[in-house]
């Protein structure tokens, strides 16, 4: 993946640190990211770089907010808390641009393939 639209894409970013951590995955990976208020998206694995994790497309911004996003004043952010979870070597020999119906079925597959989302929701339910 050289170049990803923002504004069409639901992706998530990964911090240098982070993407150091051998088996987080990598460029390309899908996860599945749900937001404080219940909404979820299917998204990709698509940049590294800044100091925080959390930081994703406009798109995914909007999918989770059913808003319009805005990243020069923060309008139509999500409600926290994110909580993602990424199938890393998931990306295998797809080919590029994907379109967005193409990642939200591929997203929601391979979590369904882990048991899905109710599963998830009580792994977290430990940790808060």
């Amino acid at each position: 993946m050289k170049y990803v639209n923002a504004v069409t894409i639901p992706y998530f970013v990964y911090t240098q640190k982070f993407f150091d951590i051998a088996g987080t995955g990598g460029d390309g990976d899908f996860g599945y990211v749900w937001c404080g208020s219940g909404s979820k998206s299917g998204a990709v694995m698509a940049d590294v770089g800044g100091t925080h994790l959390g930081e994703i497309s406009v798109r995914l911004a909007e999918k989770l907010s059913g808003k319009p996003a805005n990243p020069r004043n923060a309008a139509g952010a999500p409600q926290p808390p994110l909580r993602f979870v990424v199938f890393p070597k998931s990306r295998g020999q797809l080919t590029w641009p994907l379109a967005e119906a193409d990642i939200q079925s591929i997203a929601e597959e391979l979590l369904l393939g882990i048991g899905g989302p109710d599963v998830l929701a009580m792994c977290w339910s430990k940790t808060e």
